[in-house]
């Protein structure tokens, strides 16, 4: 556990997660970052790590819409395994949706 909160602290669990998405068995994964966050509050980071790594990542001009939208929907499977509440999800997903909302070849 004590590499799991280092990890968030260091604002890198954003980059983990979307890496561990890739992965076969995520699961397992985001299962003990979950328990991690029950011991220790850090979900604010974690938040703000994740909305980062999507605005890096994601949100821009070159970005494919297919790859955002992928992404997106493999973020709420994983968003909604780490945190049941749905609170980490709705705040981090919100910018995507938002930006998806201003692409031309999108419907809104």
């Amino acid at each position: 556990m004590p590499y799991m909160v280092t990890l968030v602290r260091s604002g890198l669990v954003g980059y983990y997660i979307t890496y561990t998405i890739a992965m076969d068995d995520y699961e397992s994964a985001l299962v003990d970052l979950r328990e991690c966050l029950r011991h220790v509050d850090l979900r604010e980071e974690l938040m703000e790590s994740l909305t980062k790594v999507y605005e890096s990542r994601l949100l821009y001009h070159g970005a494919n819409t297919s790859d955002i939208i992928t992404q997106y929907i493999s973020s709420v499977h994983s968003l909604k395994l780490l945190d049941p509440t749905g609170v980490v999800l709705e705040r981090v997903c919100e910018p995507v949706k938002a930006y998806l909302r201003t692409r031309s070849d999108t419907v809104t």
